[in-house]
């Protein structure tokens, strides 16, 4: 993951009122470009492994300058 990419992760998930705990990167993940990652922002308080659809806020595509799609 870039610096960029970091930042913007981080950036995404304050904005919706969570935190990198409780976000998920995917690298490689289908579906997108190469060294792009998806992100997947859940409600603060949500168990890691244990999230369900209901506690998503986000899903997004980062690229590696750090530009953020949903």
């Amino acid at each position: 993951m870039t610096a960029q990419q970091l930042d913007s992760v981080k950036s995404l998930a304050e904005r919706f009122g969570s935190s990198l705990k409780n976000t998920s990167v995917t690298h490689n993940a289908f579906g997108l470009p190469d060294a792009w990652v998806q992100v997947v922002v859940f409600k603060v308080g949500t168990k890691p492994g244990c999230e369900t659809s209901e506690d998503v806020i986000i899903v997004a595509g980062v690229s590696p300058e750090g530009n953020v799609h949903t």
